[in-house]
């Protein structure tokens, strides 16, 4: 049977899950935003809206490996149609006023529901797409998940002032239960009726040597040789754990919740630029917003460049940026310049998590899948979650310069640990 592509070259089912987990993260996102405006209509106290706003993040510490179990038992298709379903719920109790608890209980339920979209969306990538293609395809779901989120930013600030807030989640609780489940089905009967010809099921990706394995800028090989090739693109597993961590804690944990009190110490409330008096918030908040513009471009682009020149080579460029833009904003005290490292800071901590997705997936094959995604997304969920709790915490106490030395030492470690005998990967 004819493999049905889309028109990137990618198999259309993966795309149709892509697009199901962009749906389910209409109420997700959209909390972010309207929570904290309408927290005192609701009953909730200002103080527990980070609390509620993080629970989900916490939650995934434990049930990333429990949805491995559970993917190993129920298979993909149960799993799915389970946490669109959930994420359906949880969308419609962000509208109900029924105070905190619940509210709770719906973030805690929405971190079980994103760790099974997740490690199904990665499993996925691996199952249906050759060695050659995974870190395009890893950079493509990045990018149309933050496009849904995007969406919801969008969408919410208008159906908010016409409906009102109980029926924004209403309407955005149809939307990811309808859309999703049609998304999910899609997957499942393209995928379905592409691995099998006549009655034998096809071999997913992992299980195509000559195609899984071979290196992308290769000609074709025997299978020992192109396993070969395919050791010397990987990282060892806690390699890629150690920087997942640090990509989390420094793009999602410190990053985001540093720049703009770092702003502040150094060019006080405002900043006179151009005759122009810019307030620091709306400074540090454009510098924030990027991340959507980097995510849903420069994942896929970041993609497409380890798929064509390997994965550790790019990975060790975007760290040495990163290096420098660490180093920059510890000791820049020039507006612009400060703004231009904080910028180039988000795009390679994006880009650093686009390409540690791809090395995750070859790794998840490479292994026999195992626990692979579920150690790695557990590493990343981590790293934001005490990049965010510890980053002010460690300014107030050691002061931003080493805090950011000191981040920046880490990631210096862990490249030259790279160098050490006995590691697979390859530059």
């Amino acid at each position: 049977m004819q493999r049905p592509l889309s028109k990137n070259g990618l198999p259309r089912d993966i795309i149709f899950l892509f697009f199901a987990v962009s749906v389910t993260l209409l109420g997700d996102s959209s909390l972010y935003v309207l929570l904290p405006i309408h927290a005192e209509s609701l009953n909730i106290p200002v103080g527990m809206v980070g609390l509620l706003l993080s629970a989900n993040r916490f939650i995934r510490l434990f049930t990333n490996y429990f949805v491995l179990k559970c993917h190993l038992r129920l298979g993909s298709l149960v799993m799915l149609i389970g946490s669109v379903i959930g994420a359906a719920l949880t969308t419609l109790l962000y509208g109900l006023t029924a105070g905190l608890a619940v509210l709770l209980v719906s973030r805690m339920l929405w971190g079980l529901c994103w760790s099974v979209l997740r490690y199904e969306s990665y499993d996925s990538i691996a199952q249906e797409t050759a060695a050659a293609m995974r870190g395009y395809a890893s950079g493509l779901y990045h990018s149309i998940t933050r496009v849904g989120s995007l969406a919801a930013l969008l969408i919410s600030g208008v159906i908010i002032e016409w409906a009102g807030y109980r029926n924004t989640f209403l309407v955005f609780s149809i939307a990811t239960l309808v859309i999703g489940l049609v998304l999910v089905f899609l997957w499942h009967d393209t995928r379905r009726k592409r691995w099998h010809k006549k009655d034998e099921p096809e071999k997913t990706a992992c299980e195509r040597p000559c195609q899984a394995l071979q290196l992308p800028d290769s000609q074709p090989a025997d299978p020992g040789t192109a396993k070969a090739g395919l050791r010397r693109r990987l990282l060892s597993p806690w390699h890629c754990y150690a920087f997942t961590f640090f990509s989390g804690w420094i793009g999602s944990g410190l990053l985001v919740t540093t720049v703009g009190y770092i702003m502040m110490l150094k060019f006080g409330h405002q900043i006179k630029l151009a005759g122009i008096v810019i307030g620091i918030s709306m400074a540090a908040s454009f510098i924030t917003s990027t991340n959507w513009f980097y995510s849903i471009f420069l994942s896929v682009l970041t993609g497409r460049l380890s798929d064509r020149f390997g994965r550790i080579r790019v990975l060790v460029v975007i760290c040495l940026v990163l290096v420098g833009a660490l180093a920059s904003l510890a000791y820049v005290d020039v507006f612009l310049l400060f703004i231009l490292a904080a910028t180039i800071g988000f795009a390679a901590s994006i880009s650093l998590h686009a390409v540690l997705t791809a090395l995750t997936i070859d790794l998840h094959c490479h292994i026999k899948r195992g626990a692979v995604i579920a150690n790695q997304t557990t590493s990343s969920d981590l790293g934001a979650a005490m990049g965010a709790l510890l980053g002010l915490t460690l300014i107030t106490v050691i002061g931003y310069t080493w805090t950011y030395l000191l981040s920046l030492l880490v990631l210096g470690v862990l490249l030259l640990s790279l160098c050490l005998p006995g590691q697979q990967a390859e530059l």
